[in-house]
């Protein structure tokens, strides 16, 4: 069944379930002795009886092959399990942990007398009732003994592929009173170890029906705990329990050939391993296979019984293989399409593979596993098989392809160090390379989970060389098997000087069945730590553990450059540089584990140094073949690469050799960057006062010709800019560079501080200096900032002065002065001043100077319309023109523009404008330099001009008194009437109609004075344009007719009206024939009119006109 299966499928030794586990307790010990033997070896004392019962379903044979009846119709047949031979291998030690070495053989052969020489007889017995075969021998007492059972192999070869006959018994002999057994006075050969590592006699591919695994089929077996037989005084039995596992593979073959077509004629196997080691039973050679490791077996004669007719058994044997070794079965025969065709040769390759959705995985081919093999059809070119997994024993279907019973093989993984850690798959052995980091994983799993144990030849787990530990994983296998992993890995605090095999084993815990993992040393390659030691210059020099690289930097002559680092080798450790390479080692070789080494240069003071990588060997002490290295590169220590990173306007390097350069450079405020490449840390060991270092030196943790970059800013407050010298010196001893600066000194740049009056300006866009003209005893003054690095100086036109020409310092503030004894109408080029740098006068800044008239403006409501002016530096003289702007007024806004702005003073008194006239103060408006100040001339109601009168004087003063206080003379060329001026028309001037009756109008006319009257009809006929033209003199004449003059004019002098009661206008005529009536002018529109005469009482309008 299946449970047994799994059982089978791993060489175990299972202990009895009463039993604990301890070393000396996996054996069952009895009192009295077995039934008297035959063997001679039965009654030596120095020799105890072991019972050795093989747990699987055995026959002995007895007497020859052939005198038996064999049967083909079983699972496991007859011939599969029979024992031919037997050999027991034992090994002894006198310590229970080893080492172990031979110590005896012995033998069963079926044939009796075909014992080999030397050998010590097995007495084999059949128990029917329990189905085992017991084993009675008699090995020595004295010792911890091993015992490795091989069924039906009595040939075992060595690597070379020859026989191993140096089998060399162990000497032992007493110890001392009170110390339990013998001593091994002289080891046995071979060892323990180099027998587990023999094979069985590697099959070769030449032939037919050659070299042919066939029954009774190699097994193997062991007790893999040492039995402890040390005591001569037990005169009792030990008895063992071993189950033999067949080292082999069977395939069964089912196949109808009425149904395939396919008549089966040969067998055989591709990509085959030659053999097996037995203990554990792995295959021989190399994972992956090397070339020539893998054959093609023998082909046999597929004739046995139920031959494609049904299921053939025992069609084929194997020994097992890898997944990776791509096996297949090889079939051979005849095809034919129908019985009754011809039949053709064909040959067909099956793969172990397992298909799943059309895609194919190789699957390994396991020892003691039965495969069947059913054929369900063919053709030509291919065949198609299902190929199963079953159990040997009771022929029950385990699965496709899934040996799953006990341990997964056991994989070993992670070899570290790569290439020196090793491991060896056909002996399980892996060589650990003795030093930090060093480590393998091994991965296994099984359903009933998996015990491990790390043991030692001499040691403990406490205090050995080695730290195992679990490494957590959540991949379960199909049908249930749980993976684990375990890392074994150096334990780097470990102190001791011995490093003895360790053991590592893995048991599964369901069946018992164990697979060992042996751990050897070996001297690893020396490592470099990853943190180095003491350098010098420190900072500079440096041990880069990534790189595997020791920098060291060149150092000036008489100096040293050093670097330290630490190499750990177990074995000790040996320094080995290169001829001619220019460095020293202390000390060259050492024995500890740990050894700090000093590596030194000399220093030069060599220009021309290039770098250089050098290659140094580095050995294990011990172990000489052990070569590891690690690179030292000598770096030449200068600065180079010197450049400005993007440079302002005006810098620049040149002239650049190994230790100079030239920077030319504006004397301005801001910053600039130099970069250069070094492989230490430079330093700047001189700088002029006016320059500030703002960024250090990056600071770097390996030296490489990296940029380095230094960022400068101009010191404006430096008290001069007379050092010229830039040095940058290396701190690791190396050669500087002394950069030569050329200053470029930067015209002054000037801007305004402040002024007096405030109206003067400076324009820095059109550099332009405007200065008032002010009273003769005031200064009119501009103070100006002058920024200028290196000092500044002016150069002042004519007639300007100022509290000082020049300064040292980056900034001055100059008050610039302006006086002056009379003021101008206009604006007076100043000339220019100059502002220079007081380092190089070259470098100059020009600044107009204009002295600006202080004299207001004067303009009116009415400029354009009748008002003009006519100015002087003392006054205004404004002329009111009679002009359509001036008609109607009853007074006039002046508006006076002056840099400080104008307030109303007074009227002269010398004149009558005073009784005239009024003045009132309106709105002020400021801009820069301008002020505008509104003034309202009103006349009086009741003042009455002729057309040529002068008002004089109107005085303003100015808000500032240092500015030019003013005065308008105004002179009337239009007459005013009660307030107001008249309107002007056919070379009369005429006031708007007043309203009364005729003798009102009458009274009004006579009383106006000054030259006023009531208008006659001749006068209203040159109002409205009928003067001088042929029949408008004849009064009596009332047709309507056009008017003469402008829309406007009439609007603005008569009243409109229908010519009954509105728009008559009473003159100084008394109607010729009615004395009552009085002739009018009536206006109908704006553009039609008429005579009239209405009666005097009348109520209408009239006109006062004047000449």
């Amino acid at each position: 069944m299946k449970t047994l299966a799994k059982f089978l499928l791993r060489l175990s030794l299972t202990v009895l379930p009463c039993l604990a586990v301890a070393c000396t307790s996996e054996v069952e010990t009895t009192g009295g002795t077995p039934e008297t033997p035959e063997n001679p070896q039965a009654n030596d004392p120095n020799r105890r009886s072991v019972v050795i019962s093989l747990q699987n379903k055995l026959i002995l044979v007895q007497g020859t092959p052939e005198s038996r009846p064999m049967t083909r119709d079983g699972i496991a047949e007859e011939d599969e399990n029979r024992i031919g031979s037997l050999d027991i291998y034992a090994f002894g030690s006198d310590k229970e942990e080893g080492p172990y070495t031979f110590q005896e053989r012995f033998a069963y052969r079926a044939e009796a007398g075909k014992l080999p020489a030397g050998v010590s007889p097995l007495d084999l017995k059949s128990d029917e009732a329990a189905g085992r075969v017991n084993v009675v021998f008699y090995p020595r007492k004295g010792l911890f003994t091993k015992f490795y059972c091989v069924a039906n192999q009595t040939e075992l070869n060595d690597a070379t592929g020859h026989e191993y006959t140096g089998y060399t018994p162990l000497q032992q002999s007493s110890q001392q009173a009170g110390v339990p057994g013998d001593a091994v006075t002289t080891p046995g050969i071979p060892t323990e170890n180099d027998f587990i590592k023999l094979n069985t006699p590697l099959l070769e591919s030449t032939g037919f029906n050659t070299d042919i695994l066939l029954a009774p089929l190699p097994m193997a077996g062991a007790n893999s705990q040492p039995v402890d037989l040390r005591e001569y005084s037990m005169g009792t039995y030990v008895r063992l329990n071993v189950s033999l596992s067949r080292a082999v593979a069977r395939f069964d073959v089912v196949n109808d050939a009425a149904k395939s077509h396919f008549t089966i004629t040969d067998i055989a196997m591709g990509n085959g391993r030659q053999g097996v080691t037995l203990f554990p039973i792995r295959p021989t050679g190399d994972v992956p296979a090397a070339p020539g490791q893998l054959i093609t077996y023998p082909y046999r004669p597929f004739d046995g019984l139920n031959a494609n007719v049904g299921t053939t058994t025992k069609a084929f044997y194997c020994y097992p293989c890898k997944a990776m070794d791509e096996g297949f079965l090889i079939l051979k025969g005849l095809y034919a399409v129908n019985l009754t065709d011809g039949k053709k040769e064909v040959s067909y390759r099956i793969p172990f593979e397992r298909v799943s959705d059309g895609n194919g995985t190789r699957i390994e081919i396991n020892h003691n596993h039965r495969y069947t093999v059913q054929i369900t059809e063919a053709d030509p070119f291919e065949v198609k098989a299902n190929i199963r997994l079953v159990d040997w024993e009771t022929g029950d279907y385990i699965d496709d392809y899934e040996p799953d019973n006990g341990l997964d093989a056991i994989i070993v993984s992670d070899l570290l160090p790569d290439g020196e850690t090793s491991y060896d798959v056909n002996t399980s052995i892996v060589t650990l390379a003795l030093k930090k980091g060093s480590s393998f994983i091994a991965t296994t799993g099984s359903n009933a989970g998996v015990e491990t144990k790390l043991t030692y030849y001499g040691g403990s787990p406490q205090t050995g060389w080695l730290k195992l530990e679990e490494i957590p994983v959540t991949a379960t296998r199909a049908g249930g098997t749980q993976q684990v992993k375990y890392k074994v890995s150096f334990n780097e605090d470990y102190t001791g000087d011995s490093y003895p095999r360790s053991i590592l084993r893995l048991i599964d815990k369901a069946g018992g069945g164990e697979e060992v993992i042996l751990i050897d040393t070996t001297y690893g390659i020396p490592t470099v730590e990853s943190t180095g030691g003491t350098m010098s210059p420190d900072g500079v020099n440096n041990w880069d553990a990534v790189e595997n690289t020791l920098y060291l930097v060149q150092a000036s002559d008489g100096k040293v450059s050093t670097g330290k680092i630490t190499v750990t080798s177990i074995g000790g450790s040996k320094v080995e540089p290169p001829t001619g390479s220019g460095i020293t080692v202390t000390p060259a070789s050492s024995p500890h584990a740990t050894q700090e080494y000093t590596f030194q240069w000399a220093g030069t003071d060599a220009t021309d140094l290039t770098e250089k990588e050098l290659s140094i060997t580095l050995k294990n002490n011990s172990d000489e073949t052990k070569i590891g290295d690690v690179k030292v590169k000598l770096l030449p220590n200068r600065i180079n690469n010197l450049q400005l990173e993007n440079p302002r306007t005006g810098f620049s390097l040149s002239d650049i050799t190994a230790t100079t350069a030239t920077l030319t450079m504006p004397i301005s405020k801001g910053q600039f960057t130099l970069t250069m490449d070094n492989y230490s840390k430079p330093v700047v060991s001189k700088c002029p006062a006016w320059l500030n270092i703002v960024t250090p030196t990056d600071t770097r943790s390996t030296p490489e010709s990296g940029t380095v970059s230094f960022i400068f800013e101009l010191n404006e407050d430096a008290p001069n800019f007379d050092d010229t010298q830039l040095v940058f010196s290396n701190t690791a001893g190396g050669m500087g560079m002394t950069v030569n600066i050329i200053r470029v000194f930067q015209a002054p740049v000037i801007s305004a501080y402040s002024m007096d009056p405030t109206a003067n300006s400076y324009v820095s866009g059109s550099k332009s200096l405007n200065l008032y003209q002010l009273k003769s005893s005031y200064n009119s003054t501009a103070t100006l900032k002058v920024y200028s690095l290196g000092g500044s100086k002016l150069q002042l036109p004519s007639g300007v002065t100022a509290n000082l020409t020049q300064s040292t310092t980056k900034e001055q503030n100059y008050v610039i002065s302006y006086k002056t004894n009379s003021f101008s109408l206009t604006d007076v080029n100043g000339g220019t001043l100059y502002a220079k740098n007081l380092s190089d006068e070259a470098k100059s800044q020009a600044v107009s100077v204009t002295f600006k008239s202080s004299l207001p403006t004067v303009t009116s409501n009415l400029d354009g319309q009748g008002i003009t002016y006519s100015r002087t530096t003392s006054d205004v003289d404004v002329t009111v023109n009679a002009q359509w702007g001036t008609y109607g007024v009853t007074g006039f806004v002046f508006t006076f523009t002056s840099p400080a702005g104008l307030t109303f003073s007074s009227i002269s008194a010398g004149g009558n404008a005073n009784s005239l006239t009024t003045i009132s103060t309106g709105s002020q408006t400021e801009s820069a330099g301008s002020i505008s100040n509104k003034f309202t001339f009103s006349f009086n109601s009741s003042t009455t001009l002729n057309s040529s009168t002068n008002l004089y004087y109107y005085k303003f003063t100015a808000k500032d008194n240092r500015f030019p206080d003013y005065q308008i003379d105004l002179y009337m060329r239009i007459p005013v009437y009660k307030g107001k001026t008249p309107y002007k028309m056919g070379g009369l001037y005429a006031m708007p109609s007043y309203s009364g009756n005729w003798n009102t109008a009458v009274s009004a006319g006579n009383s106006a004075g000054d030259g006023w009257r009531l208008a006659s009809m001749e006068d209203y006929r040159k109002l409205v344009g009928w003067g001088g033209k042929s029949g408008y003199d004849d009064w009596n004449n009332i047709t309507v007719r056009d008017l003469g003059t402008s829309s406007s004019y009439i609007t603005a002098v008569f009243e409109i009206g229908d010519g009954e009661n509105n728009g008559r206008h009473f003159s100084s005529n008394t109607d010729y024939y009615l004395q009552d009536h009085a002739r009018t002018m009536d206006i109908f529109s704006s553009t039609t009119g008429r005579y009239g005469y209405p009666q005097k009482g009348s109520t209408l309008r009239y006109v006062l006109v004047h000449d």
